[in-house]
C-alpha cells in the first residue's frame, strides 16, 4: 500500500492513530475526526456510512463441535 505508507510518513498532512476500545469514544472532546465502528449505525449527533454487511457464523474445533453437536438451528 504505497499511498498508505506516503501518508503516513509526511506527518504534517495526516496523523493515523488505532484505538482499538469498546467504549463508545466523544470525538469533539477527544479531537477525533473520525472513528470506524461495529454496529447498526444509528448514533444521535453522527453521520453513518456501512462499509460493509457482517455475515456471523459459529465457528468450533472438530473435539468441541462433535460434543455439543450440531443442536437446534431454532436456538
Amino acid at each position: 500500500m504505497p499511498r498508505m505508507a506516503a501518508l503516513e510518513n509526511n506527518p504534517s498532512r495526516l496523523r493515523i492513530v488505532l484505538d482499538v476500545d469498546i467504549r463508545q469514544a466523544d470525538l469533539a472532546d477527544e479531537g477525533i475526526d473520525l472513528s470506524i465502528r461495529c454496529g447498526r449505525g444509528r448514533i444521535p449527533g453522527r453521520v453513518s456510512v456501512q462499509l460493509f454487511e457482517e455475515h456471523v457464523f459459529p465457528v468450533a474445533s472438530p473435539d468441541l463441535a462433535g460434543e455439543i453437536g450440531r443442536g437446534d438451528p431454532a436456538r
